[in-house]
């Protein structure tokens, strides 16, 4: 019987590119998303792009905790134990200074894209450890190393993904289970995440110009997912798409605990 294999926030973006990535690669993928019209028509998308691929969409809103749980007992009364857990639903949130936004904006973008991450985590995990067998894949963000200026609400949360990923990961090996962690750290790519910025009255300034432009140069979603599968077959702990990026990060961490000032970013290549 194929791996079963979920991804949240599969609707659209990197999440869909992972779904008909994971479906080319002989898995039977559980499809998730809050938003069900869209989950259906991505569904659709994917099962027309390779024959003989069996997909499940199944609705559900990460942020609650609630729902992650059904979801996972769906999945299996459905189909069986989850092979792989792929928690890639997120949003950008507020863009700007951190002393501006709303606080509402703020808090639901910490839901979505940490809470949501540990929803998913806490769903699935116990399951995993239970049968010692499994990989989980939390996507996070280079964001997740350094984050640049306007974006507070996005790199913060993106770290929090990164520290929780590292601790279940050291939890893991304490036990001695063969469960399997991953984090996927992309540069910026092309979704609609940020389309709302498009729209009059968005504000953001500087921040809302800079994404923008970003994403016009940035990844396509199959190619992320190309790396996510490659990654996943090579047992890699840190997927990215611009290791030399991530490493730079690090060292300019190290530059700043020695007595330095934290130094502006580069920009992530787009290769």
């Amino acid at each position: 019987m194929s791996p079963i294999a979920v991804v949240t926030g599969a609707a659209s973006g990197i999440g869909l590119a992972l779904a008909s990535a994971l479906a080319a690669d002989g898995y039977r993928v559980v499809m998730s998303d809050i938003r069900a019209d869209a989950l259906a028509a991505a569904a659709r998308e994917v099962i027309s792009s390779a024959a003989g691929t069996e997909v499940l969409p199944l609705p559900a809103d990460v942020t609650d905790a609630a729902a992650l749980v059904d979801l996972a007992h769906r999945v299996a009364h459905d189909w069986g134990a989850a092979d792989l857990v792929i928690n890639n639903a997120g949003v950008i949130g507020p863009v700007g200074p951190v002393w501006e936004g709303a606080l509402d904006q703020w808090e639901f973008a910490m839901r979505v894209n940490y809470w949501g991450v540990l929803h998913g985590m806490r769903a699935f995990l116990p399951g995993m450890i239970e049968r010692d067998a499994g990989r989980l894949v939390n996507v996070a963000s280079v964001a997740a190393w350094s984050s640049g200026p306007q974006m507070g609400s996005y790199g913060s949360a993106k770290h929090a993904v990164l520290a929780l990923t590292e601790s279940a990961y050291r939890e893991l090996r304490e036990l001695g289970s063969a469960v399997r962690l991953s984090v996927v750290c992309p540069t910026t790519v092309r979704t609609s995440l940020v389309a709302h910025l498009e729209q009059p009255g968005s504000g953001a300034g500087v921040g809302r110009s800079r994404l923008l432009a970003a994403r016009e140069h940035g990844l396509d979603p199959t190619e992320v997912a190309k790396l996510v599968v490659e990654g996943i077959h090579a047992d890699q702990y840190l997927i990215t798409t611009d290791r030399g990026w991530v490493v730079n990060a690090a060292r300019q961490r190290l530059a700043v605990a020695e007595g330095g000032e934290p130094p502006m970013n580069r920009e992530p290549s787009r290769s």
